[in-house]
Order: C-alpha cells, then structure tokens, then sequence
C-alpha cells in the first residue's frame, strides 16, 4: 500500500493522518499528528481463528518523550474470534 495522507484544521491546529508507510507488518497502522503531538496506532490479528470469549483485549501503552515533540506509541493486539466472524 502506498502512503496515504489526510489533512484538515481542527480547532485551530493542523490534523494530519498518515496510513501505509510505517508499520508494515500490522495489518492496519496509521501516524497521527494534531499540532506538536504525534501518535502511531497499530493494529495485529491472527491468521487463525481462536476459541473462548472476545475478551481479553489486549492493549500495550508506552508513553514516550521524543526531545522536540511529545510522541505517544499505543499498540493494541486484538484477536478475532468465531463469534465476532459470524456477525
């Protein structure tokens, strides 16, 4: 997928989304920046389907503070399971 990217101004700053150049090996990713902030969200799903409950969701939460921007990193592991494939 080639990089794609969706501009406007949101409360007086710029909003700016980038999807297709980082994180290659999730199934979706997407770079978002709103002012000085910027925050990459990723999202991973397993090939196979797995038995049990839709939960637990998994959401790992790093807060990092990048010298010239404040960055926060937000990965979130979800795994589909037959239930919610049948809907």
């Amino acid at each position: 997928m080639s990089k794609q990217t969706f501009e406007t101004t949101f409360a007086g700053r710029p909003l700016v989304v980038e999807i297709g150049q980082v994180a290659k090996q999730a199934n979706g990713a997407a770079v978002i920046r709103y002012g000085e902030s910027t925050v990459l969200s990723a999202a991973v799903m397993s090939k196979k389907m797995s038995t049990g409950d839709f939960f637990p969701l998994q959401v790992n939460y790093e807060e990092k503070c990048m010298p010239q921007e404040n960055s926060l990193v937000v990965s979130t592991n979800v795994k589909v399971v037959q239930q919610l494939m049948q809907h």
